[in-house]
């Protein structure tokens, strides 16, 4: 039987509630194993309702790396060529640590850096999660959707501790948005249409 992600259902519900049960194990993890480090997780939920949760070939500085849209892209691929097409990604998942800085809407710099570049930047664990799927049997093309929410890094030292940041909140996904996320789906179409040639 051939699936694909116009089969696939997924409310914005459920999507906020995947991305909160992530950042539920990441506290559970860091306060059972005492990491002082939280290494990138990618995890995929397929359009059978399987979660796969996917090696990244990273260090430590993942999130300053700039390879880390590559890394993406390559595990997407990968994930279609393991898979084929007709198991289609229908959550991607990515949970790693990274710099956070606000800043008021009113009064935006006109050249923003990076923003580990800036003193008051916050270190924190992102939980970060795209989906192409359906919200409704009834709806057809529903526009890619994404969730995120966050932990703030207290403290590394003697290992990590972790308090809530931001509940899951719900957001269009795209290039500005979820350019990283974007990268995985990049390397899966690009290998369906490799495959069709």
């Amino acid at each position: 039987m051939s699936q694909s992600i116009n089969d696939f259902v997924l409310t914005d519900k459920q999507l906020m509630e995947f991305v909160k049960v992530e950042l539920d194990f990441i506290k559970n993890y860091c306060a059972d194993c005492k990491p002082t480090a939280f290494p990138p997780i990618l995890k995929v939920l397929d359009s059978r309702q399987k979660l796969h949760l996917i090696s990244l070939d990273v260090d430590e500085n993942f999130h300053r790396s700039t390879k880390r849209r590559q890394v993406l892209e390559e595990a997407g691929t990968k994930f279609y060529k393991k898979y084929g097409k007709n198991t289609f990604p229908a959550i991607v998942m990515l949970s790693s640590e990274a710099w956070l800085k606000a800043f008021n809407a009113n009064n935006m710099p006109d050249n923003i850096r990076q923003p580990s570049d800036y003193p008051d930047a916050v270190e924190v664990v992102v939980v970060q999660a795209i989906t192409f799927a359906n919200t409704s049997i009834l709806e057809s093309d529903c526009p890619p959707r994404a969730s995120m929410g966050t932990l703030k890094i207290e403290a590394r030292n003697p290992y990590l501790k972790l308090s809530e940041m931001s509940e899951p909140n719900l957001y269009k996904a795209g290039p500005e948005t979820t350019d990283l996320l974007d990268r995985f789906f990049i390397g899966w179409f690009q290998e369906d249409v490799r495959t069709k040639n």
